[in-house]
This record gives C-alpha cells, sequence and structure tokens, in this order.
C-alpha cells in the first residue's frame, strides 16, 4: 500500500506559524488501483488525517511523494499499468505528467537540488533516475546507475547536505546501504554499510547531520541511526530507545541516558549504530516510510501494519528518545464481524434540558437530567457508570456550564432509580464540577475522568491530564482519590467536589483506561489471592492496541491513604505480557505489555457481565474500517482473551443520522438551517455535523435467552449523553 518515500512535509495555510501539515500516499485497501492522497494539519494534535482526492486510479504499485522547496506543488511517481507516470498536485488538484520509465514495481523519490532523484525497482534492479524542469515546464528523466539488480522489496532515499543521496536497498541476506558523493553529472554510488536484512521496505530520512533507517523485522521496525561524522554516538537525538523517554509533569516513566558506540559494533556497520527496535502490535510490519519533520525537530514515520496505516511519533524528550503512535491513518480490519440485524436504539437522551429529535407528537422530548435548568449543565459527553459504597454515579467528560469560567470542567451525576420516563434512570448531576489538586494536573479540554475503584472505603478515580503533551492528544493518566463525600452531590451545590492526584499512572499505553475489580486468584502466574484492580488501556487516542495491567491496591494502601503524591514506580502495575503454555505472563516493564486486540482504540468500556460469565469490550471502529462508522462489541472469558471477533451494535450514520427516516434522527446530519436536530454549545461544534463515540456499557440483564444491554453514547451535536439499548439473541 505504501512505499518507503509515501510521507512527506507540507505547508500549512490555517495558522500563522503553525507546524507544517503532513501528506501521504497510499493506494486503496485490498491492493485497489486508486492511490489516494491523504492530508493531516500539525497545528493541534487531535486533527485527523482527512483524504484530499485520488491521484490517479490506475495505481498498481506503491507510490512516492515528494515537494521542491518551498513550493506547495506535490510531486508523485506512481507504477501503472503504461509506465512509471509522474504526477504533480496544483490548486487545481493532480494532474498527470509523462513517463518516467518502464512499467515498475515500487520507487523512492526524492528532491535535491532543484530536481528530482528516483530509485525505481523494477523486477530485482534497481535504477537511479534523475529528473530535471526544461524550459516549457515538461520534466526529462535520465536513467543515471543500476544500484542492485537482487532487490527483494522496495528501495528508500533520502538527501544530505551538500547534495548527497543515501539509498537503501533490501537485499535477501542484507540491507545495503549507499551514498554519492556531491552532485555531479555522473554521479558515483559507493557502499557505505551492511545492515541486516528487512522483511519489508525499509525508511530512509536525515536531518542534518543524522540519517534513521527503519528496517522492518516481524511486528516492530529495527532502528539504525548514523552521524555525518564518525565516532562515538553521545548526541540526545541518538540516544538508545527507551520506552520510558520523556518525563510528564508531576513524574513519569524515567527516561534513558545518552549512548555510545558499544564494543564489537559490526565493523560492516560504518557508521551505522543500531538505535533500538519498535514493536509495532500483533501485525507484521510490511513498509516503512520515514520523515524528518518540522514538528519539534522530530522523526516521523508513516507504517503498514498489516494492511493497516499508522502514524509514529519519534520524541525526544529530556535527553532520552520514544517511539510512539501519533495517528491511525487506516484501520483495515479484515477480520469477521457479524452485523446484529436489530441495531441498538435510543432509549433517552440523558444530559441537556431538550432533546431536539422530532417526537411524534411534536412536543419536545424528556431528558433523563433537565441538567441546565437544575444543574447550570448545558451540555457535556462520555458518561461512564461507576459505584461506590451501593450507589451509582455517572462520571461525565469536558462539560459546559452556564458560568463560562467552568468551560470544559468535568461533571458528575448520582444515578436515581425513578426517572421521568417509564423504566429509565433519574439523573441529579452535581451544581460544581469535578476538581483534581495536586501533581500538575490539568483540566481543560480531553483532560476528563475514565473510572474508578473502591478500596478499604476510599474512593479512586483515573483520569486523564496534560492534553496535547508531546503532542499527544491525552498526555498522561493520574490516579487521584475523593476528597469528598459522594453522596453529598447536590444539583444546587456551588462548591467542587475535590480529588488529590496521587501519581501518575502512563504516558504510554495506559492513557484511556476502563477497570474492574477482581479475584486475584482468578489471574494465573500473579500469586495473588486478595483482590486486585484490572486496567483495560490504550494509549494515543483513538491510535493504539487494546493492553491489561494489574493494580494490586493492598500495598499502597498507606500511599492511598495518603495526601502527598508518590513515584509512578510505586504503583507496582503488573502488565500482561503474553501467555507460556496457556498461562499470562506478567512483567513490572510497562514496554513488555503485549497488545490483546489490535486496532485504533480511544474511549474503551470493558465490564464483567454475570449473566453470561463473560467481559464484554465496547468501542468505536476505526477510520476507514471495512465495517463502517460503527459501535462494536467483543466477549472474552479471561481478562486477556483471546476476545471474540467485532459484533456490530450500532451504525451510526445509517441508524442514528437516520437519512431514510429523518423521524428517529438524534444525531445532527447536516448543517442546513432546517436541521432540527442539534444544539449549538461551543465554538468548532456549532456549525458541524454530529458523530457518536466513548460507548460505555451502563447495565445487563437477561429477557429470556436474549441480554439486553444499555450503554452510554456521545453524539457532538447535540453535545449531549444518550442512553442506548441493545437486545443480543446469539452471543459470540
Amino acid at each position: 500500500m505504501i512505499g518507503s518515500s509515501a510521507l512527506v512535509q507540507g505547508t500549512s495555510r490555517r495558522r500563522l506559524f503553525a507546524p507544517p501539515a503532513l501528506d501521504a500516499v497510499a493506494r486503496s485497501a485490498g491492493h485497489g488501483s486508486d492511490l489516494i492522497h491523504y492530508r493531516r494539519e500539525q497545528y493541534r494534535p487531535d486533527r485527523t488525517w482527512e483524504r484530499q482526492g485520488v491521484v490517479t486510479a490506475d495505481a498498481t504499485g506503491p507510490a512516492a511523494l515528494t515537494r521542491i522547496g518551498r513550493s506547495a506543488a506535490l510531486h508523485a511517481l506512481v507504477p501503472e499499468r503504461d509506465g512509471l507516470r509522474h504526477h504533480v498536485h496544483g490548486p487545481s488538484g493532480w494532474r498527470p505528467l509523462g513517463i518516467v520509465s518502464p512499467p515498475a514495481d515500487a520507487v523512492a523519490l526524492v528532491a535535491r537540488a532543484g530536481g528530482l532523484d528516483a530509485l525505481v525497482l523494477s523486477g530485482g534492479a534497481v535504477v537511479h533516475h534523475r529528473g530535471e524542469r526544461s524550459g516549457d515546464g515538461s520534466w526529462r528523466w535520465t536513467p543515471q546507475a543500476t544500484l542492485a539488480t537482487d532487490a527483494v522489496a522496495a528501495p528508500a532515499l533520502t538527501a544530505g547536505p551538500g547534495h548527497t543521496l543515501t539509498a537503501a536497498i533490501a537485499l535477501s541476506d542484507r540491507t545495503s546501504v549507499l551514498v554519492t558523493s556531491r552532485r555531479s553529472a555522473a554521479p558515483r554510488w559507493s557502499t557505505e554499510a551492511s545492515l541486516p536484512p528487512a522483511t519489508g521496505t525499509p525508511g530512509l530520512a536525515q536531518r542534518g547531520d543524522v540519517a534513521l533507517l527503519a528496517l522492518p523485522n516481524g511486528t516492530g521496525f529495527d532502528v539504525h541511526a548514523r552521524l555525518a561524522s564518525a565516532g562515538a554516538v553521545s548526541v540526545a537525538a541518538l540516544t538508545p530507545m527507551s520506552p520510558h523517554a520523556g518525563r510528564p509533569p508531576g513524574g513519569g516513566d524515567g527516561h534513558a541516558g545518552p549512548a555510545t558506540a558499544r564494543p564489537g559494533t559490526d565493523p560492516t556497520a560504518g557508521p551505522w549504530r543500531p538505535d533500538g527496535h519498535v514493536r509495532c502490535g500483533l501485525r507484521d510490519v510490511a513498509a516503512v516510510s520515514l520523515l524528518a519533520s518540522g514538528l519539534d525537530g522530530w522523526f516521523q514515520a508513516l507504517t503498514q501494519e498489516g494492511t493497516s496505516l499508522f502514524q509514529w511519533h519519534r520524541q525526544e524528550r529530556d535527553g532520552g528518545v520514544r517511539w510512539t503512535r501519533s495517528a491511525c491513518l487506516r484501520l483495515d480490519d479484515r477480520s469477521p464481524a457479524t452485523i446484529d440485524p436489530a441495531p441498538s436504539i435510543k432509549r433517552a437522551q440523558i444530559s441537556g434540558d431538550v432533546d431536539t429529535q422530532p417526537s411524534a407528537d411534536g412536543n419536545p422530548r424528556v431528558t433523563l437530567s433537565r441538567s441546565l435548568t437544575r444543574s447550570g449543565v448545558r451540555g457535556t459527553d462520555l458518561g461512564v457508570r461507576v459505584t461506590h459504597s451501593g450507589r451509582d454515579y455517572l462520571l461525565c467528560g469536558d462539560t459546559h456550564w452556564t458560568r463560562p469560567l467552568r468551560t470544559t470542567r468535568d461533571s458528575i451525576a448520582a444515578i436515581g432509580p425513578d426517572g421521568p420516563l417509564p423504566g429509565l434512570p433519574a439523573f441529579t448531576f452535581h451544581g460544581a464540577p469535578i476538581r483534581l489538586m495536586g501533581g500538575r494536573t490539568t483540566m481543560r479540554e480531553y483532560d476528563v475522568p475514565l473510572d474508578t475503584f473502591s478500596h478499604r472505603g476510599g474512593w479512586f478515580l483515573f483520569a486523564t491530564s496534560n492534553h496535547f503533551l508531546n503532542h499527544q492528544v491525552m498526555g498522561r493518566s493520574v490516579l487521584a482519590r475523593a476528597l469528598f463525600d459522594p453522596a453529598a452531590i447536590d444539583q444546587g451545590a456551588r462548591r467542587p467536589l475535590r480529588f488529590r492526584t496521587l501519581t501518575t499512572v502512563s504516558s504510554r499505553y495506559f492513557v484511556n483506561i476502563s477497570c474492574a475489580t477482581l479475584p486475584g486468584r482468578t489471574l494465573p502466574g500473579l500469586g495473588v489471592d486478595h483482590d486486585v484492580v484490572a486496567l483495560w488501556g490504550s494509549g494515543a487516542y483513538r491510535a493504539d492496541d487494546l493492553r491489561l495491567a494489574i493494580l494490586d491496591p493492598e500495598p499502597l494502601s498507606s500511599r492511598l491513604a495518603g495526601r502527598r503524591p508518590f513515584p509512578p514506580d510505586a504503583l507496582g502495575l503488573r502488565f500482561f505480557a503474553g501467555t507460556s503454555e496457556g498461562v499470562p505472563r506478567w512483567s513490572d516493564r510497562e514496554s513488555e505489555a503485549m497488545p490483546l486486540v489490535s486496532g485504533s482504540f480511544g474511549e474503551i468500556s470493558v465490564r464483567h457481565v454475570p449473566q453470561i460469565g463473560a467481559y464484554v469490550l465496547l468501542a468505536m471502529s476505526g477510520p476507514e474500517d471495512p465495517i463502517g462508522p460503527c459501535v462494536t462489541l467483543r466477549t472474552s472469558r479471561t481478562p486477556w482473551g483471546p476476545w471474540s471477533d467485532r459484533v456490530v451494535l450500532l451504525d451510526w450514520v445509517r441508524h442514528g443520522m437516520s437519512f431514510d427516516d429523518p423521524s428517529s434522527r438524534f444525531i445532527r446530519a447536516s448543517l442546513e438551517a432546517s436541521e432540527p436536530v442539534g444544539d449549538r454549545i461551543f465554538r468548532g461544534q456549532r456549525d458541524a455535523t454530529g458523530g457518536a463515540y466513548a460507548p460505555y456499557l451502563f447495565d445487563t440483564r437477561m429477557d429470556g435467552d436474549d441480554l439486553v444491554l444499555r450503554y452510554t453514547l456521545s453524539t457532538w451535536n447535540p453535545y449531549q449523553i444518550v442512553l442506548m439499548e441493545h437486545r443480543l439473541a446469539a452471543l459470540p
């Protein structure tokens, strides 16, 4: 789907002094013939990849993309049936130019000295071509040299200082790194190093004197680094890969110190030194495209993992380095999925005063809280049901209040048995926000409560904090302790409900968390008999896999009862690291946490359902997911899996926007003035259509042989929480 030159740094027209946008090209899923152009703005980390159009409908292999200087024009070389064709992107979109060479398998491309250089793979031959603009505006391409005749994957190419070029050629037994001298009429290529073989297309990029080479190797890729000047590697840009680098506010995972060249380094590697291994997930890495980015001087990567596409950052913080997933461009999950014939139905809107879904009698629909009139809550999202001391509560995310200084401060509601609608509960929102104290926690957008557990009478909260830290949507997760009596929730109150932050939980794999208390004896290999807290987590927002960790609160009892923050290492988390002969292995290192399920998870909800004796996972589908924009369900008999294939509960475009039946619409579907569904809560939301996210399991019951489950769902526009119901006749 992608080659080594699929990712390029662009320009930003949205914000002055904003980080440059990224552009990428990828073939359509299933090795289709459409070559799709994508763009991602980087002025905010929550900007997603967006389709820009089709470059060509005749692609036969992975294409290459580049930009000449500061020009807005993009250039692409695309293998097509009639040959390797040159395309250019301008104000009017993409247009084809001439043929570069006969039909090819793949290509790598860079801009250098006002022209273009390409490495063209055809069969096993890799040929260097040079392209230069003629006086009439056309391009003339000429072959320069043959670099290899037995390549087994697409080549990689990058340009360095002094018009030099570096190439990486994947051979069956090694990866050959070649370089040219300064630009000349007949460039001379010489072998610089022989590195380990790659199992897919390598990635190569250079920033100043530092070059990085990524070699796919199974479910990840090995990174090698080179300085233009030979000798020991001792700069921060070349510190060894550390899963714990980058200490977040209020503590963190620690970081690695600088490295030097190790004794006994393979002399065939020349000036290249190992720079660590990046483990991507459960799927094989087929290709890596590297970019020396203008975003904080980081390197970035576009990886093909299986047939899904992810973006990665190489973050350099506090003298250390860490690779982190940043976004999911495409989740091409081709595993079997069951579409439940009867979709979920909306039972009622929880938050707000008015439900704008059209009603049969023409009267406004009743909400389950009247939160605006009674508590000053205009709109909110998320909605995690939690229990403490026999009482039920709803944790809500970024909340918009009638008092402007409280904007985005999170809210909480008590859940009662008898609501304004028959058979549905009541929700009483506290009249003031949740407040987290200490630990340098923040309480702005994306800083939200996640889940809770109880221990020895105390109530403990997992929440996110420090949004946009290190250009991540959600910076880290924290653990906090309630400093109030939860029974004191009052819709007329004006004092915030305070939590004291105790420590950082994670800034890597467990940023979004769903938790449950369960007997330790049910977890083989852990060696614990008392109750523990299971944490299911995902890392990069809507871009990471699902993982599992265990928190033992007993050794922490004295710290949990205290008021002072403590180091994250004192949490003593144990991470699921795979199985050995069917028995789980547990590690105290977060870097060894193995994915349970591959995906692009953001908000997650995992609960044990006693009626079926299984754990249920609710989540959303990913971008360009073959099953469409859906709420999905998986089940597992154990906390670690194996997890079932997905069951589609709701296609929220088809059944939530309800284009065929506007009377059943509860998500804003258009921006027409006549559209009745929706509200105008804040800028950025008021002039947008809606979208479903954050399905959290609310409760379950059996009705005959059917499992009836209810879950909360956020709809963006309206910026409210709704209560959904689904009847499952056949469990996965």
